[in-house]
């Protein structure tokens, strides 16, 4: 019997709890693989901005408020006194 089989027989014969059990188990993982490094910054004393999932700090730019460098400049404004 090869894998696939096994695994197609086994997913068609689990109810919706085991369905949704294994999607709040997959999401979980992925909302903690995602976000696993924030906080390093903050750990090591230094300031920073609270980032998003996914996006990071770089969510205004994907959504094209500001452009690429106009963030940056933004960013070392707001932490200019800090070393």
């Amino acid at each position: 019997m090869s894998v696939l089989c096994f695994l197609t027989s086994t997913l068609t014969s689990l109810s919706w709890f085991h369905y949704v059990t294994l999607l709040a188990g997959l999401l979980l993982f992925l909302y903690r693989y995602l976000t696993r490094n924030f906080g390093v910054f903050e750990a090591k004393g230094l300031v920073s901005i609270k980032p998003l999932p996914i996006f990071g700090n770089t969510l205004d730019i994907y959504r094209g408020k500001v452009n690429f460098i106009q963030f940056y400049v933004d960013f070392y404004r707001k932490f200019e006194g800090h070393k």
